[in-house]
């Protein structure tokens, strides 16, 4: 990695505004992110430093998918021109696919074009759609050793990321069985 690459790295990592955001960039250390995949698009500024991080550190072409209403986002949420957002994040090099739509009926017919992710970063208040139902795709789209980061903020608001074991994953991903009583 080079001198310079370092040191966005550790101004991203250290020195970012918003500081919930810090989490994300720290994530990269040690370890080798070429497939991103970001549930609800929390800030289109975080996603393209997310892509040219990646770059920079790995040295080839990053892909980069987002799955996001855009502009059919819910009331209070604000809106995400699907165009704009692709032209600002392609301006990196990197492959970038953006999938509108619920979170739920994506993964359902997308989820076997976005095997092998490195990082998988879920900004839950920006999410359009059940997260619930969703986490059965997520264990078989992430490599080894992937990084899951949440935000389990209300709309609008940011609560913090919180990065989730493999454990957190399966447990999410299992279809919870309710029984009614005789």
């Amino acid at each position: 990695m080079s001198l310079a690459a370092t040191i966005r790295y550790l101004y991203l990592a250290h020195l970012s505004k918003p500081k919930a955001d810090r989490a994300v960039y720290r994530s990269f250390r040690g370890r080798s992110v070429v497939r991103i995949l970001e549930i609800g698009v929390g800030s289109l500024e975080r996603s393209v430093r997310l892509v040219g991080l990646a770059q920079a550190r790995e040295g080839q072409a990053v892909c980069y998918s987002a799955i996001d209403g855009f502009e059919m986002r819910p009331e209070g949420l604000e809106r995400l021109p699907m165009k704009a957002a692709y032209q600002q994040l392609r301006a990196g090099g990197a492959k970038v696919r953006l999938i509108p739509g619920d979170l739920e009926s994506a993964l359902a017919h997308k989820s076997h074009e976005l095997l092998g992710v490195d990082l998988l970063l879920i900004s839950a208040p920006h999410v359009f759609g059940s997260l619930d139902r969703a986490w059965f795709y997520v264990p078989r789209l992430l490599a080894p050793g992937a990084v899951v980061l949440v935000d389990w903020g209300t709309a609008g608001k940011q609560a913090g990321l919180k990065r989730l074991t493999p454990f957190e994953v399966e447990k999410l991903a299992t279809p919870r069985i309710t029984r009614l009583a005789a």
